[in-house]
This record gives C-alpha cells, sequence and structure tokens, in this order.
C-alpha cells in the first residue's frame, strides 16, 4: 500500500474517533441536563408542599383566633344592643302611660266643665311628654343601630389584623415574581388607605414595593391618603386611564398578583397619563383577607 494511501486511511480512522467523542460526550450532557432538571423539579415540589402545608396551618391558627375574637366581638355587641333595646322597651312603656293619662284627661275634661282650663293645661303638658318620650325612643333606637354598626366595623379591623395580607412565603414571592416577568418591568405609583386602627394596608403596600423593586420596577411614589365610608374597603385596585388601552405592565402586575392568589380589579381614571400605572392598597372587604388560590380576574 502506498504512503498517499495509507496517509488517507488513518486521517478516516481519526475523523471517525472525533464522531464518536463527540456522539457519546452529547449523550453525557444530555444526560447530565435531564438528571438536573428532575432534581430542580424535585425541589420546587418539595418547597410548593412545604409551603402549602405553610399556608394551611397559618389559615387554621388564624380562623381559631378569628373565630375567638368574633365570638368576644358580638358577645359585646349583643349587650350593647341589648341595652339599648331595654331601654327603647322603657320608653315605650312610659309612652303608653302617657297615652293613657291623656285619654283620662279627656274623660276628665268632658265630666268637668269647669275645670276644663286646668285640665286643657295639664294635657298640653302630658302631650309635650308624649312627644319627649317619643324622641327618646327614637335616639335609643339610632343609638341600637350604631352599636351594631361599630361592632361589625370593629369586627371587620379585627379580621385584618388576624388574617393579614403577606407575600411572606417562598411560594408567594417565587409566582409573584413570575407573573412580573411576562412583561419588561416600568414605573408606578403606590398608595395606601390610611389606618389607624392597625395599618394592614400600609405594610401589605410597602411588602409589595419591596417585592417590586427586586424585579426591576421603579416606584415614583408611595404614600397613604384618607379614604373613609365605603371606599376604603375594597382589597387591591390597579388605577389606568382607560381600560380599553391598559399598559402591559399592569397585565402583568394582575397577573402576578393573581398567581399568588390575590383578587385585583381595575379602575379608570381620566386624569392619569396613557402610560401612568397606579396601585390602590384599600382595607380587606368584612368578609375575609387574602383569597387563597382564587381565580383573579382576567
Amino acid at each position: 500500500m502506498s504512503d498517499p494511501t495509507k496517509l488517507f486511511y488513518i486521517v478516516g480512522l481519526i475523523s471517525a474517533l472525533a464522531l464518536g467523542v463527540g456522539f457519546v460526550t452529547g449523550l453525557v450532557s444530555v444526560g447530565l441536563s435531564w438528571r438536573i432538571n428532575e432534581q430542580q423539579k424535585h425541589e420546587l415540589e418539595k418547597l410548593r408542599t412545604d409551603a402549602q402545608r405553610d399556608v394551611e396551618n397559618a389559615r387554621t391558627e388564624a380562623k381559631e383566633r378569628t373565630d375567638k375574637e368574633t365570638a368576644r366581638v358580638e358577645s359585646a355587641a349583643n349587650v350593647k344592643i341589648a341595652e339599648a333595646m331595654k331601654e327603647a322597651g322603657q320608653a315605650n312603656e312610659r309612652a303608653e302611660e302617657t297615652a293613657q293619662e291623656n285619654i283620662k284627661l279627656r274623660i276628665d275634661l268632658e265630666n268637668a266643665t269647669a275645670e276644663s282650663r286646668t285640665k286643657q293645661a295639664e294635657l298640653a303638658r302630658e302631650q309635650q311628654n308624649l312627644a319627649k318620650e317619643q324622641q327618646k325612643t327614637a335616639l335609643a333606637q339610632t343609638k341600637a343601630a350604631e352599636a351594631m354598626q361599630q361592632a361589625r366595623g370593629y369586627l371587620s379591623q379585627v379580621r385584618s389584623f388576624l388574617t393579614p395580607r403577606t407575600l411572606s412565603s417562598d411560594l408567594d414571592r417565587l409566582e409573584f415574581s413570575l407573573g412580573l416577568k411576562i412583561q419588561p418591568p416600568g414605573a408606578i405609583d403606590i398608595i395606601w388607605a390610611a389606618d389607624f386602627f392597625i395599618g394592614e394596608p400600609e405594610h401589605f403596600a410597602k411588602e409589595v414595593a419591596e417585592a417590586l423593586k427586586k424585579g426591576g420596577w421603579t416606584i415614583n411614589k408611595l404614600e397613604g391618603v384618607l379614604v373613609v365610608g365605603e371606599g376604603a374597603e375594597g382589597g387591591l385596585k390597579i388605577v389606568v386611564r382607560d381600560l380599553g388601552k391598559i399598559p402591559p405592565r399592569a397585565i402583568a402586575l394582575s397577573d402576578a398578583f393573581g398567581r399568588s392568589g390575590f383578587v385585583v380589579d381595575f379602575i379608570a381614571n381620566d386624569k392619569l397619563a396613557d402610560d401612568e400605572v397606579r396601585l390602590m392598597v384599600l382595607r380587606i372587604q368584612p368578609e375575609g383577607g387574602k383569597a387563597l388560590r382564587f381565580t383573579p380576574n382576567p
């Protein structure tokens, strides 16, 4: 065999060996990548299981404390309502007695013409007393209604204190950050409803602001405003200029909250700029706290 032919065969053999080594290397890389992915899936599943167990334990403990505090508040409210109703009943009895006396006075007037002027004066005084007793009855009923309303408001605050909104668990932070990644980060204003009782909206607003900063967002404004009446309760609101042209980052923020188990509503404010986004953190609705794994609004 000539030298050129030997050289040809040697080059061919070296090429075949190189292809074999490359194929084996590829198989090893695929195997290692599959094994790493399986290990990561196992760790993530364990993290999810641990977080769900922690959430269930926290929810059970919070429910027990809520039930206990609810029973105490309702008992105190019932006492106040009973006292108010008792006072109203007594006022009704006094009014009835006054009415009976008025009837008697009318009979006396018919039987004693000579004493008519005196009886008429007494009748006028009794009628004035009757009007006063009726006013007392109305006032007592109003106080009873106010006591019931105050009891409901206090119960709502207690529930907010026992079951505050939070992103403290690893699972919540993970889901929140994944939701934000569907769109590039941007700027946002965060406004919370000032609550002088426990400050739950402020705490949650600042926790959300920290999570957004870690995701690359810019917080232009972070402050509380005094909101009174029914407008102070409503959970989470994302405010944009036009509901027909919602900025993509606002949709990403809604998805992030939804992944973490929170329901968010969109509302319009034509005073905002076209691309401006504002988050309103209001007090929790009276019927409860965090919506655990509820389906978020589309």
